[in-house]
């Protein structure tokens, strides 16, 4: 009974994300309004990079241009991992929620098979960037 809870995890954080966020519903604590207001928000943008030694890096960001500056300066893990890299996709997210869980997906099993798929195709979109 237990594993199929776990298995709605993934159910249950689109159903508040959509809840929050999508149908302004407001969270219990007043002092710390939950509402989205497309007006002050920021957009959080998944990224997929990939090193001439074919590894890839997929993240998330508020700055994709600061983030990629940061990933140049090899200031992270991941950026000194790749080295030289490219960006194969980039995907804007209204909520982190939303952007989390498309990472979590990129990063598992079935999310890098997806991003082989995805480079298979020979005019699939590079994100707009060239580095």
């Amino acid at each position: 009974m237990e594993s199929n809870i776990y298995k709605n995890i993934g159910a249950w954080r689109r159903l508040v994300a959509h809840l929050l966020w999508e149908q302004g519903v407001g969270g219990s604590n007043p002092l710390a309004p939950t509402i989205f207001n497309p007006k002050n928000s920021v957009m959080i943008t998944l990224y997929v990079l990939k090193g001439k030694s074919g590894k890839r890096y997929v993240g998330i960001t508020n700055d994709l241009p600061r983030r990629l500056y940061e990933h140049r300066l090899k200031k992270s893990k991941g950026s000194q991992i790749l080295d030289d890299f490219t960006v194969l996709l980039t995907e804007e997210f209204q909520d982190y929620i939303t952007a989390r869980i498309k990472e979590k997906f990129l990063k598992s099993g079935q999310g890098r098979k997806w991003l082989d798929k995805l480079e298979s195709f020979p005019d699939y979109n590079r994100g707009g960037y060239s580095l």
